[in-house]
């Protein structure tokens, strides 16, 4: 028996679509259109390189982080959910399948085009490294924060696909989850007590 026989199934049958090098494409022309748009007062001499380097990777790590984070609410919410739905879920069952070849092979097979798509922005996002105004340990951290965001993301939409049977609850409570864990370390830290 194959290891992950549906993850295998999933990753051949997305490496013959053409939307997925077109969703990779897409991603990264994103980030160089922004990158440029941003260099372009440093070609003219308005702002120095390290000022230019340090917006440049503020600005694609945070659009980076909004993208990792929605992610999961748009991908990976109805999964499971659709399953469900369509009464497939129990059929899925009934092979020799465990839960878990189930489980990260839908995660795979509605992940893929967005993890390329986030890894595709990662040399753009080095630019800002080769400017100047920002270390490699902070794009090394960087990368890892928004990995790290991305696969919590797809997670939790996971999670909240497994208990919900409508589509549209399911991406609600999804994008609430992720809110609430953007908004409450920020509001504990901006209402909390201080320290002297």
């Amino acid at each position: 028996m194959t290891f992950l026989p549906i993850v295998e199934r999933e990753l051949r049958q997305q490496a013959r679509r053409p939307r997925t090098y077109a969703l990779r494409f897409g991603a990264v022309l994103l980030a160089v259109c922004i990158g440029l748009g941003l260099l372009s007062p440093s070609f003219r001499g308005v702002i120095p390189p390290t000022e230019t380097g340090r917006a440049l990777f503020t600005a694609l790590g945070l659009l980076g982080f909004g993208y990792a984070l929605l992610a999961g609410v748009f991908v990976t919410a109805d999964c499971l959910s659709e399953e469900k739905r369509d009464g497939t879920l129990g059929l899925l069952f009934l092979t020799d399948l465990r839960g878990h070849d189930i489980v990260l092979g839908k995660l795979v097979a509605r992940s893929l085009n967005v993890v390329y798509g986030l890894i595709a922005t990662f040399p753009v996002l080095a630019l800002a490294l080769l400017i100047g105004g920002v270390t490699g340990g902070e794009l090394g951290r960087a990368a890892i924060v928004l990995t790290n965001t991305l696969f919590l993301s797809l997670a939790l939409g996971m999670c909240v696909s497994a208990h919900s049977y409508d589509g549209r609850v399911a991406m609600g409570v999804a994008l609430l989850l992720v809110m609430a864990l953007v908004a409450l370390p920020w509001l504990g830290v901006s209402f909390g007590p201080t320290l002297p």
